[in-house]
């Protein structure tokens, strides 16, 4: 395969010599490539010599220079800034109940220190339990200790009614906090990177993109390769050698 495009984005291909040419699949094998693009969400080759190579899994058997031109290997990892942005959100909202909860504990433990109130308090409860059974008499008195405790009665129900519904809160969000986190460490699971030998200039690099190697879809080889190559916050470096093997993982 000389100056040729060979495209599969659902499907594999397989090659014995590519030189000067791109290669887009899903799963890519090939005996030798030379001054190459090849893009797949796994790659596996034999002799790579001064390719651009993107992938999740890469397998190299032995990696080489052509000429000036070093082999460059990307591993395309999740963009998880989103994921990231969410659950910090979700912590920023749990922290900031927590404090409001704790506040409004505050103001209703400052109203239960008033010990005629605490008692009313306590003598309501047993009440309505059925604990404490009032004759009739004592249910006259007692409608009178009712309009009396009636504003302060109020307040702290609606204090205790406004904390439940913050404890409602901390324990849904920390529980989507609990669920995002542990989708965010599962995802990336098996990008990896294995050069065996390095026989020449070989340089690797992470790139964050929600699409994974679907994002060089319908991009011609000078795109793919400007993509790879222009230098952004989405790229970051991992190993650079001339001759030590190479095993990276991103998990």
């Amino acid at each position: 395969m000389l100056h040729s495009v060979a495209i599969s984005y659902d499907g594999d291909i397989t090659a014995q010599y590519c030189e000067n040419s791109t290669i887009v699949a899903n799963s890519v094998h090939i005996e030798r490539a030379v001054n190459c693009e090849i893009v797949g969400k796994e790659v596996c080759a034999d002799v790579i010599e001064g390719c651009l190579v993107a992938g999740e899994s890469i397998k190299i058997l032995a990696s080489s220079e052509s000429k000036t031109r070093e082999t460059s290997v990307t591993l395309m990892i999740p963009d998880l800034s989103a994921a990231d942005r969410a659950i910090a959100e979700l912590q920023k909202k749990v922290s900031e109940s927590t404090a409001g909860k704790a506040g409004l504990e505050e103001e209703s433990k400052l109203l239960k220190s008033d010990q005629e109130f605490n008692r009313f308090l306590v003598l309501s409860e047993k009440i309505k339990s059925g604990e404490i059974k009032l004759t009739s008499d004592q249910v006259a008195n007692w409608k009178k200790l009712v309009v009396k405790n009636g504003t302060t009665a109020m307040k702290f129900a609606t204090l205790r009614k406004q904390a439940d519904a913050l404890e409602r809160v901390i324990h849904d969000s920390g529980e989507e906090v609990a669920r995002l986190i542990q989708e965010r460490d599962a995802t990336g699971k098996g990008i990896d990177c294995v050069v065996d030998e390095v026989c020449g200039q070989t340089t690797g690099q992470t790139m964050k993109s929600l699409l994974g190697v679907g994002v060089f879809k319908d991009m011609p080889g000078a795109k793919i390769r400007a993509a790879l190559q222009t230098v952004d916050n989405q790229k970051s470096k991992i190993f650079s050698t001339d001759h030590d093997p190479i095993k990276w993982s991103y998990k």
